[in-house]
């Protein structure tokens, strides 16, 4: 190595850029000591794969919207830079079949409004923390204020 013996700070900019060029090239792949191969577990292998594979602008399923999800096309996880594709999060999870557990644990049920009468979805956790009684925020309001009919009295 050229730079032995020299103290980093003793060198100029120059000179500590190849050094530093020198050192990331010295460390690359199997030479670094914390190199795993094929036992490298999920996040390691996403972020090998993502400093690897450019970005597109456009999801690689749909052609719709930006990718947002680096998925593997064969499910097994290699290093093999044609088995992934940047995709949308919604191609992502219906190609994985996920979108189908979301809309069937979807748990609640429909509660006419106090107001309008409408019906509207509620959840468990709204309606114990006191919502989920009016459609909207607007028949909320209303029919906070709404006074009560009183019984009619003959006099």
């Amino acid at each position: 190595m050229p730079f032995k013996g020299i103290s980093y700070w003793a060198m100029s900019v120059e000179v500590q850029e190849k050094a530093r060029e020198q050192i990331s090239r010295t460390h690359l792949c199997e030479r670094n000591p914390h190199w795993k191969g094929d036992n490298v577990g999920y996040y390691g292998l996403h972020h090998w794969i993502h400093s690897r594979l450019p970005k597109p602008k456009l999801c690689e399923n749909c052609k719709k919207q930006p990718p947002y999800d680096l998925a593997n096309k064969s499910k097994l996880y290699t290093r093999e830079l044609n088995d992934w594709w940047w995709i949308c999060r919604k191609c992502h999870m219906v190609l994985d079949e996920r979108i189908n557990n979301l809309r069937h644990c979807k748990t609640g049920w429909y509660h006419q409004c106090k107001y309008c009468g409408r019906e509207h979805w509620v959840t468990p956790w709204d309606w114990n923390n006191g919502q989920g009684r009016y459609c909207s925020k607007a028949c909320s309001n209303r029919g906070r204020w709404r006074l009560p009919k009183l019984p009619k009295t003959d006099d």
